[in-house]
């Protein structure tokens, strides 16, 4: 557990960044956690941030820690409070399921989401509703948003 760092990721990261939009959204980051598993070439960080971060950045910010420090991979668990949950996040989920349910690639691809403030609501533009319910592709989404907001 990393103790008294939940100010200090843009300390011990920030040196690696040149970008100036992902300097700014890791100087907004709470490290909550470290893992380094050497034996794997790995490394875990655990943040919180308050606002909403986009899957593309999170991966950008993840490749640049792994090159910066040569490591094989880097993964960043990024906890948000639920208020920063939207339709903009969907994307984010269709990318995980995708690589965690194969059987979901071609019914994802072209889909919307709408979110009301309580339900998110996915159209598929290719159906595929009840091969994507019997492959957990419903109970993923669910549970990622519940890990990350």
């Amino acid at each position: 557990m990393v103790k008294n760092m939940e100010s200090n990721f843009l300390s011990l990261f920030g040196g690696i960044f040149q970008d100036e939009k992902l300097k700014e959204i890791i100087s907004r980051f709470e490290l909550k956690n470290m893992n380094i598993l050497k034996a794997k070439n790995l490394m875990t960080l655990e943040v919180f941030s308050s606002f909403l971060v986009k899957g593309s950045d999170s991966e950008k910010i993840e490749k640049e820690i792994a090159k910066a420090l040569n490591l094989w991979e880097v993964k960043l668990n990024i906890k948000m409070p639920s208020e920063c949950f939207s339709e903009e996040y969907y994307p984010v989920l269709v990318k995980e399921v995708k690589a965690k349910i194969a059987a979901s690639n071609g019914f994802l691809n072209d889909s919307t989401a709408l979110f009301d403030g309580r339900t998110l609501k996915i159209n598929l533009t290719h159906g595929g509703i009840e091969l994507l319910k019997n492959a957990g592709a419903e109970e993923l989404m669910a549970r990622i948003i519940l890990e990350r907001f």
